[in-house]
């Protein structure tokens, strides 16, 4: 069954139907086997992790958002007017358009390093740009344009920069760089 008859049926209809598949192989686990997955799960890894509001703006951490259908689902699933901060160096040729009805919901991407391609690829008016160097600059300037009711979304789109940057440890330092605002 390809992508486009699903998606003709909906949204909902996709979820629901990929939780009955998921359910129908839980039947066959034993109850032990269920109890030890969930016990091992781990909050602070998870998806889409709200960090906090500071002045009415919401700050959600998806750090492990590190490729197009990762950032495609976080964006999916912010419903009020978004700060998307991009992090890391491109290594993939993922297409990035894929992104671009999403665009709407995206005030401004705020970039740590130069992402010309990126821009470029998602047709992004200037005005809507912004680079930084660092992390902590991009969380600032987002506290600094973020007007109530919007969210500041950390979906870096990209891997991390060096083999020792991990998901998690940039995790840590988008939390940190909330904290100190």
């Amino acid at each position: 069954m390809n992508i486009q008859s699903l998606f003709v049926q909906g949204r909902q209809t996709v979820y629901a139907n990929m939780a009955e598949a998921v359910a129908s192989k839980i039947q066959d686990m034993r109850r032990e086997a269920v109890r030890d997955m969930f016990s091992d799960f781990s909050l602070e890894n998870s998806r889409l992790c709200s960090v906090g509001t500071i002045r009415g703006v919401h700050y959600v951490d998806d750090a492990m958002a590190e490729n197009v259908n990762a950032v495609w689902y976080a964006l999916e699933n912010v419903h009020e007017p978004i700060y998307w901060i991009v992090d890391g160096e491109r290594t993939d040729t993922e297409r990035l358009e894929v992104l671009k009805p999403w665009m709407s919901k995206v005030k401004r991407l705020i970039c740590v390093g130069a992402q010309d391609e990126l821009r470029a690829a998602l047709e992004l008016e200037p005005d809507r740009y912004i680079t930084v160097q660092t992390l902590d600059e991009a969380v600032r300037m987002a506290y600094l344009c973020a007007d109530e009711k919007q969210t500041v979304l950390y979906a870096p789109l990209f891997p991390g920069r060096g083999t020792s940057e991990s998901s998690e440890s940039r995790s840590h330092r988008f939390r940190q760089a909330v904290n100190e605002l």
